[in-house]
């Protein structure tokens, strides 16, 4: 990797992704070739974004204000391997348990707000948010969730109710002149809507051209809320089952 080091390093005296260590692996869709990685890799350590003070938010910036270091580790140089996804790697620098959880957690929150301003409002801000928060260990990913949930703030709702419990669920298509139509899988009718709000306190947003709500970086998808642990595994559990209903009865197929 041709790596990008910002405020320095430490050791880490706990292994690669516990304690001081953190690493964040960027989703491949966001990258699908050199150029536009390389693209993705200038905007994380040199962003036109400006903070509130009138600052330009970078990894280093970010690195600064977390007392953390920030690599962001890419290929995109090296044209003899296949592309492989960028992966930020953030060093806390305090040795105290609380202060480092705590530090680290602020780094993740404000990368995910970079890459965030780097698709602007394109509909894949929910799958972005969501993977790249499942790729970092933390208590923001409970274990004993049953859907694979992340808390983090809804990206949708512009951060007015502070962090949400969160999954993603593939949507069905079928082929059509070379192209793939998605399903709503009647998951947008009155009764699977009332269920999803009632039985699990959830909503649901799908995301795709057909839906309203546009998408080029990633496939379309079913994005899940709620705002318990309890919920979000039963508002994703309500998905699963009225699409694999609707999939028994078509001639489509899931998209992952």
């Amino acid at each position: 990797y041709s790596n990008d080091s910002v405020g320095g390093s430490k050791d880490n005296a706990h292994g690669t992704n516990h304690g001081t260590r953190m690493d964040m692996s960027v989703p491949l869709w966001l990258q699908r070739n050199r150029k536009s990685q390389e693209d993705l890799f200038f905007h994380l350590i040199g962003s036109k974004r400006f903070d509130k003070r009138g600052q330009r938010a970078t990894v280093k910036s970010i690195g600064r204000e977390t007392n953390t270091g920030i690599r962001v580790n890419s290929n995109h140089r090296e044209t003899n391997h296949p592309l492989a996804p960028i992966i930020i790697t953030v060093d806390a620098f305090s040795d105290r348990d609380g202060v480092c959880l705590r530090d680290l957690t602020e780094a993740r929150r404000k990368l995910q707000e970079l890459l965030l301003d780097y698709i602007g409002n394109d509909g894949s801000r929910g799958r972005l948010i969501y993977e790249v928060a499942l790729s970092c260990w933390g208590g923001h990913r409970p274990k004993s969730s049953t859907c694979n949930a992340v808390s983090a703030r809804d990206p949708f709702d512009g951060d007015r109710w502070g962090n949400k419990f969160m999954t993603i669920l593939a949507l069905p298509y079928h082929s059509s002149g070379g192209r793939k139509v998605y399903h709503d899988a009647k998951l947008l009718t009155a009764h699977a809507l009332a269920r999803i709000r009632n039985e699990a306190k959830s909503y649901i947003k799908l995301v795709g051209d057909e839906f309203r709500v546009p998408v080029k970086f990633c496939e379309p998808y079913v994005f899940v809320v709620a705002s318990s642990l309890k919920d979000i595994d039963k508002a994703a559990e309500i998905v699963r089952e009225v699409i694999d209903k609707h999939v028994q009865l078509c001639s489509c197929k899931l998209s992952w």
